[in-house]
């Protein structure tokens, strides 16, 4: 890397901590917790997580595979952008409530093939009459069902899902099948509603870490965020 190269990286480091800190800070002063004592945690590992995923969005930018990774690296506001289809990709139902399966009957098969703890794992959310994707990671899996009613796997942040991907605890959201299509979305912040496309949403920070392992195209190593 010459200087210039290297002064480039260096600006655009410093253009995404700014981003990522200003998105933060504006989302903890509304949403973060009313007890002072975890506020001033959050706010005492700000600058490591910060730091840490301006690294790999850089990382992720440099080291993707021609044709395999669609997405752009917007550095103004440390986001990913990507064509948003007019409709949702398939695995999306618009109507959850209604009973409509979460995910396709191919779900259980590549679960039970790829499912390990810390996997990336793409899920539709459904939050003020929008439907979008949002990223988690299994911390659990009980494939056999021996602790639970039935196989199942367990979201770091989501809770239970069957392997058919329905919802175990009430979540308003179903586990989906990753795909290129999928994951697009998830990483891009893509909503729907009945009405057709809408305007993408800001992923939180743990989401823009989580994309920055995902392995395209294939969605189903299990990797470190990049150094």
């Amino acid at each position: 890397m010459d200087q210039s190269d290297f002064l480039h990286s260096h600006d655009q480091f410093a253009e995404l901590c700014a981003a990522l800190y200003e998105r933060e800070l504006h989302d903890l002063s509304w949403n973060g917790p009313d007890n002072a004592v975890f506020l001033k945690r959050r706010l005492a590992s700000l600058p490591f997580y910060v730091r840490r995923a301006a690294h790999a969005l850089l990382s992720m930018q440099r080291d993707a595979s021609p044709g395999s990774n669609p997405l752009q690296l917007d550095i103004r506001n440390a986001s990913w952008h990507a064509r948003q289809a007019p409709k949702p990709p398939a695995g999306i139902h618009m109507a959850a409530q209604s009973g409509q399966p979460g995910a396709d009957s191919k779900l259980e098969t590549w679960l039970r093939r790829h499912a390990r703890l810390g996997l990336v794992m793409p899920l539709q959310v459904e939050q003020d009459q929008l439907y979008g994707v949002y990223l988690d990671s299994i911390d659990r899996t009980e494939l056999e069902g021996q602790a639970m009613a039935q196989p199942a796997v367990h979201l770091n942040r989501h809770g239970w899902f069957s392997l058919d991907g329905q919802p175990l605890e009430q979540q308003h959201a179903h586990l989906l099948k990753p795909s290129r299509g999928v994951m697009s979305a998830a990483c891009c912040g893509h909503q729907w509603s009945a009405a057709g496309r809408k305007a993408p949403r800001t992923l939180s920070l743990r989401e823009v870490l989580l994309a920055t392992t995902l392995q395209w195209p294939g969605f189903t190593r299990v990797n470190r965020l990049p150094e």
